[in-house]
């Protein structure tokens, strides 16, 4: 989470003008909403949650699998992991992308659910306050050993106590740089819900499952968001953003 901040040395950003007539994705008759999802949340490239992505994505009982990934950084992993030996690519790629490998030979596709670098980045300098610039310069070194910390008890398979400590650069984030939590988890998760959403609408069978991997800190406000869809829309509306669907790659079995 804390790896996405932008540059915060650039100057700050007027917000776009408003799509007036805003597309998003609806729930699908027969279908209640997010039913059709396994979620998986992690704590970015430790070891234990590559591991239990690759268990969940090699179990062959879903139709696809949908990360928190865009384009640029899916391929970007993917090259990162083909540049070292077989024995560390996993390590390598991160969780999201060693999960569709595990996906293996089969016909599925893969969903890339979040916002470029780029895109994040100018939500950000739209939002951020010359306040939380220099409170960010005052504080931000104290939440970093947070986040070491819990990567590690993570890492040991202590996830309560991994929590706790994730939980707390989450918060810390929430009170010292508000514009920073919007962006990176309250907006990220309104897209995320909502391509969700979308990808609900296009599974073909009513049984099929998909299989959602994002970080932790996302997973609960997702969920909630897909119990309550209505509440999508509110957000869009709310922060002024614009909905874009999904990035599909589809996977075809090759004999």
């Amino acid at each position: 989470m804390i790896s996405l901040v932008p540059d915060f040395k650039r100057p700050l950003l007027r917000p776009p003008p408003r799509n007036p007539l805003p597309f998003l994705p609806r729930p699908g008759p027969g279908r209640e909403p997010g039913s059709s999802f396994d979620y998986v949340g992690t704590a970015h490239f430790t070891g234990r949650s590559i591991y239990d992505a690759i268990q969940a994505a090699s179990s062959g009982l879903h139709s696809g699998v949908a990360v928190e990934l865009d384009r640029a950084r899916f391929d970007g992993l993917n090259r990162m992991g083909y540049s070292v030996g077989p024995q560390l690519r996993a390590r390598a790629e991160g969780e999201f992308v060693a999960a569709t490998d595990a996906f293996g030979n089969r016909d599925g596709d893969i969903w890339l659910l979040d916002w470029s670098i780029e895109q994040i980045d100018r939500r950000v300098r739209m939002t951020l306050t010359p306040q939380e610039l220099w409170r960010w310069r005052s504080v931000s070194s104290d939440i970093f050993p947070y986040e070491m910390k819990g990567a590690r008890l993570w890492e040991a398979g202590m996830k309560d106590e991994a929590l706790r400590y994730l939980d707390f650069s989450t918060s810390a984030m929430r009170e010292y740089f508000p514009s920073l939590y919007r962006v990176l988890i309250i907006e990220r998760n309104l897209l995320m819900a909502a391509r969700l959403m979308e990808v609900e609408n296009q599974l073909a069978a009513p049984q099929a499952r998909l299989l959602v991997l994002m970080g932790m800190a996302h997973i609960d406000g997702v969920r909630e968001l897909l119990r309550e869809p209505e509440r999508v829309s509110e957000g869009f509306d709310r922060y002024g953003l614009n909905y874009s669907s999904p990035i599909r790659i589809r996977r075809a079995r090759v004999n």
